[in-house]
């Protein structure tokens, strides 16, 4: 019996030990919304940021895109040029970004759906994508 405790003492130490352990993803993503002075009361700003590391660390955005929203239930996409990074690569490789949103009013007049998507190609073939539904902050409404 002292021996099966012992045993089931073990294990379950294990498993917690594991169970605290984690890795971040490399790559992570940021959204937010804003309205510069001179913009229409119409329009918004939704910017989407992809970054490695960790934020409040050493986190440093890698790629990024903004598009001018105008209208909701309506998606807007803007697409990067293609571009080289030779702070990251010297080998000629190429990048290229798309990032496509639209947003939708909610009951809360402070908060606003966004279903969003940014790509980024890598030599033509898909190296990142982020896309999903989110809550946005929506508190340039009506500013």
């Amino acid at each position: 019996m002292k021996t099966l405790i012992v045993l089931l003492t073990f294990v379950v130490s294990a498993m917690v030990t594991s169970a605290e352990e984690m890795s971040q993803a490399k790559w992570c993503h940021q959204l937010f919304s804003n309205r510069l002075v001179g913009d229409k009361a119409s329009e918004l700003r939704i910017h989407s940021g992809i970054y490695a590391g960790v934020l409040g660390h050493n986190a440093s955005q890698r790629f990024a895109q903004e598009v001018r929203v105008q209208a909701w239930g309506k998606p807007f996409t803007v697409t990067s040029r293609v571009y080289q990074r030779p702070d990251l690569e010297r080998d000629g490789t190429t990048y290229k970004e798309v990032f496509t949103v639209t947003l939708y009013e909610t009951e809360d007049p402070k908060e606003m759906r966004a279903e969003f998507e940014h790509i980024v190609y890598r030599n033509e073939k898909i190296y990142l994508r982020f896309a999903g539904i989110t809550i946005v902050d929506n508190r340039w409404k009506g500013a």
